[in-house]
C-alpha cells in the first residue's frame, strides 16, 4: 500500500500519453536499517504531465502522496531512523524529459516480542 500511489502515478501520469516503448521498473534493496525502494519510469516526466492532468487527478495524486508520507512519519516514530520519500525528474542527454524516479527510504523496524 505505500508504494501504490507512485506506481499509479507513474503509469497514470507518466506513461499514459507517452508514445514508443513505455517501461516501469520497481527495484527493492536493503541494509541493516533500512528498506529502499526505488520506482522509475522513462514516461513523459512531471512537466509534461501536469497539461493533461484533470483537477480531480491531482486531488487523487495529493492525497495518495500524503497518506504515504504519513505512513512513513508513522514508521520513523516507532524506530530510530529515518524515513524518506525523493522524488526526481529525469532528463535524457539533449536535456529532453525522459521520466521520474521516486526513491523511498523505509525503516525496518525491530520484531516485538511477545509477552
Amino acid at each position: 500500500m505505500l508504494i501504490q500511489p507512485f506506481v499509479e502515478n507513474g503509469l497514470w501520469h507518466g506513461l499514459r500519453h507517452k508514445d514508443g516503448l513505455k517501461e516501469l521498473f520497481i527495484n527493492f534493496s536493503s541494509d541493516d536499517q533500512h528498506i529502499f525502494v526505488i520506482i522509475e519510469d522513462n514516461g513523459i516526466g512531471r512537466g509534461a504531465a501536469k497539461s493533461f492532468n484533470h483537477n480531480s487527478d491531482v486531488k487523487k495524486q495529493s492525497l495518495g502522496i500524503k497518506i504515504s508520507e504519513e505512513q512513513l512519519q508513522m514508521v520513523s516514530s516507532l524506530s530510530e531512523q529515518k524515513s524518506d520519500i525523493k522524488i526526481e525528474d529525469l532528463f535524457s542527454v539533449t536535456g529532453a524529459p525522459a521520466g521520474t524516479r521516486v526513491t523511498l527510504t523505509i525503516p525496518i523496524l525491530e520484531r516485538i516480542s511477545r509477552f
